[in-house]
């Protein structure tokens, strides 16, 4: 079974039925003939969180979405009762934000759990010693700083203005908010240090153990893209599997409901088999969410979004009520780029679900070109590449039904060179059976690629291309025509108002970071006209994915294609021997 968005118009409205489903049902469960239930307004993505709840969760969610009130608090509120004895942090910018915007909200979810202060939780003080609660596994914690919960466990408040904050903790399991105002590095330094072992402790088995969970609204600035990159790291198949399940559960707790006492144990045996699996399964799953739109709109209220919408400036407004992703330059050099326009999903599915063992085995990963639905295998495939030291591009094509389809994009860093890069396209399209490849290129092409033996770039592309066995068509198209001239080409491309330029489409997960460059790459004003900003190029604190090498590859993708298209006529082109 497959569920869709659509599957969830019930469960969303939390009846008595979806109530029991996330979480509230037990193996020695008694329903009385009359049940009244509480009935509380849930959006998808929060049942999406309760029904995946995976080990590792990076959530891209407008304001007002609940993110702190449902789904913080419902995560930390399964640590602690889950995992008693365990330590967990909570980590904010700041720790005025943590106690002004984030502990009242995950206060008021738990309060609609069931729990009440200084009954199942302190804040910033030990239990009582008359209750014996036990203290948390590991050295003693700073009570200034820290919930302590009935079962022993405790959260501490981390926050990244104080330095080294994390340092020598040991933490079973970490949260956090406004993550896009977070120090990545810290994260992943401190945080990932602090945030393992302990693998003897009783509850190691469980998914809650040492669990990441990260929410945000939309990164609105260059440092903070590296969030929406999380979105390659997620695994479909395995949340898909887990979303299953929990509708499969629904189901049988629907039966269960008006099920005569003497089948209600089988039902519960199988309840209790999906949970296995459930657990079994997001122990091992990241899962990044990021909803299209507000999805809290009758909670967050309509008339609320519209006046936001009056007050806010129009980029705030699109990034952080809505969940746009952001279009940094003002000055676009490729301003006619529309998501919705240009962009393709194209994954075989067939593909995914004949290898599902496979890939849930972890024995497989999809890093080749059968997973791409996108691409003919009858035709060759064109590149067009951006040459450097420290950062080259590749963007890769295919002409079909007069478009031109931009299917991939890949790239090596410093310390790889040019030739991982290229040993990389081979890899990745080992299973395209038609090995031949047009390469566009221009005057750059032939600075050197290795001072000592003075090979030129084109050359070795060439060389090595031969070596694994694929024909090479080469289009030189002269000098890298002007910025008016690929400006003016693009907007052609995107409109489609110009027969001699092929219209685009980008295989939106194969070129996420070649469309994230795009949208950053900016126009400034030259000595006698218009160029594209190339000044982060030369900036080493700029990471070089988000600059314009990858639009450079794409400039003389398009224009090569186009000088292609027009040589191709009269046969004007010459295969490598």
């Amino acid at each position: 079974m497959r569920i869709e968005n659509k599957d969830f118009e019930e469960i969303i409205h939390w009846n008595k039925q979806s109530s029991i489903t996330l979480g509230q049902l037990t193996d020695d469960v008694f329903v009385p003939s009359e049940v009244n239930f509480q009935v509380q307004h849930r959006t998808e993505s929060q049942i999406k969180m309760a029904f995946v709840d995976a080990n590792e969760s990076t959530l891209v969610m407008p304001r007002g979405t609940g993110k702190t009130e449902y789904i913080h608090a419902y995560r930390s509120f399964k640590c602690m009762t889950r995992m008693p004895g365990a330590r967990g942090g909570f980590v904010g910018r700041s720790y005025a934000k943590l106690m002004e915007n984030i502990l009242p909200g995950l206060i008021k979810g738990w309060k609609a759990l069931g729990w009440r202060r200084n009954e199942h939780y302190w804040v910033k003080e030990k239990p009582p010693k008359s209750l014996e609660i036990p203290a948390p596994y590991g050295e003693s914690l700073d009570s200034s700083h820290s919930i302590f919960c009935y079962t022993g466990a405790a959260m501490s408040m981390i926050s990244q203005d104080r330095k080294g904050s994390a340092n020598s903790m040991t933490l079973h399991w970490v949260q956090g908010d406004e993550l896009k105002f977070l120090d990545r590095n810290s994260i992943d330094t401190e945080l990932r240090q602090a945030n393992r072992g302990d693998t003897h402790l009783e509850f190691s088995h469980l998914p809650e153990f040492h669990s990441w969970l990260w929410t945000t609204d939309m990164p609105t600035s260059r440092e903070g893209m590296w969030i929406l990159e999380q979105e390659k790291k997620m695994q479909p198949d395995r949340v898909q599997l887990l979303l299953d399940i929990q509708v499969e559960r629904y189901e049988l707790v629907e039966k269960l409901m008006l099920a005569d006492v003497s089948r209600r144990k089988g039902i519960l045996d199988k309840i209790a088999q999906l949970d296995k699996y459930w657990d079994a399964i997001r122990a091992h799953t990241f899962w990044y969410h990021e909803p299209q739109g507000h999805d809290n709109i009758d909670g967050f209220g309509k008339k609320q979004i519209l006046d936001l919408k009056r007050t806010l400036p129009t980029f705030i407004f699109r990034t952080s009520i809505l969940n746009k992703r952001p279009y940094l330059s003002e000055n676009a050099f490729y301003p006619d780029l529309k998501d919705r326009l240009h962009c393709y999903d194209a994954t075989d599915e067939g593909y995914i679900d004949r290898n599902l063992d496979a890939i849930l085995d972890r024995d497989m990963k999809l890093d080749d070109c059968r997973k791409d639905a996108d691409l003919d295998t009858n035709l060759p495939l064109h590149i067009a590449l951006d040459y450097g030291s420290s950062f080259n591009a590749l963007c890769v094509g295919q002409i079909q039904k007069n478009r031109l389809l931009f299917v991939n994009a890949m790239y090596v860093k410093h310390p790889q060179r040019l030739a991982h890069l290229i040993t990389n396209f081979v890899n990745y399209y080992r299973f395209h059976p038609t090995k031949t490849v047009i390469f566009h290129y221009d005057h750059t092409a032939f600075q050197g690629s290795n001072a000592l033996i003075d090979i030129k770039y084109a050359d070795e592309v060439i060389g090595l291309l031969k070596a694994a066995h694929w024909n090479v068509i080469k289009n030189y198209i002269g000098h890298t025509p002007s910025p008016e001239t690929r400006y003016e080409d693009w907007g052609k491309s995107f409109k489609g108002t110009d027969p001699s330029v092929y219209p685009v489409l980008f295989n939106r997960d194969n070129c996420e970071y070649l469309l994230t460059a795009m949208r950053l790459t900016s126009l400034k004003e030259g000595s006698k006209n218009y160029q594209k900003d190339k000044t982060d190029e030369r900036n080493p604190n700029v990471d070089q994915l988000e600059t314009t090498h990858f639009p450079d590859a794409a400039d003389t993708l398009l224009l090569g294609t186009k000088f292609f298209k027009r040589k191709s006529k009269g046969l004007d082109f010459d295969v490598a021997a």
